[in-house]
């Protein structure tokens, strides 16, 4: 449950302009800020502050597994708050590339800490996944 998407609240009304407004003003560290039109939003940092946890307690907990763990999420709920997570994304290059439906990421564990070896189609070069 703490991975669930983004909640823009039940009386949003919102377009795609305000919703790129949004997103830079995330981008420009204002992660406090919600959506002009939907007062009862999450802000970043109250979206971060939730899944980004459920991620690090998935992390460390299979982390020495040496298999593979799918976590199955909306992409809002990933895209956005992956750059707080992985060591090697930018919250800019996480909001251009917004993961939509039945897009995918890899993520996988260097020296200890996550990092994104694949972004959808994107191939992310110079990460090497531990050995187990």
């Amino acid at each position: 449950p703490q991975i669930d998407e983004w909640n823009i609240g039940a009386e949003a009304q919102v377009d795609a302009l305000e919703m790129h407004a949004m997103f830079e003003r995330w981008c420009a560290g204002q992660r406090d800020r919600n959506l002009v039109g939907a007062p009862n939003s999450e802000t970043l940092r109250d979206l971060m502050g939730r899944v980004v946890p459920a991620f690090q307690t998935i992390f460390d907990r299979h982390k020495n597994d040496g298999g593979v763990v799918a976590i199955v999420a909306h992409g809002g709920s990933i895209s956005w708050t992956m750059p707080a997570f992985a060591q090697n994304l930018s919250l800019r290059y996480a909001l251009e590339n917004s993961l939509g439906n039945a897009c995918s990421l890899a993520v996988v564990e260097v020296s200890g800490a996550p990092y994104v070896t694949r972004w959808d189609q994107d191939l992310f070069a110079g990460v090497e996944p531990a050995e187990h």
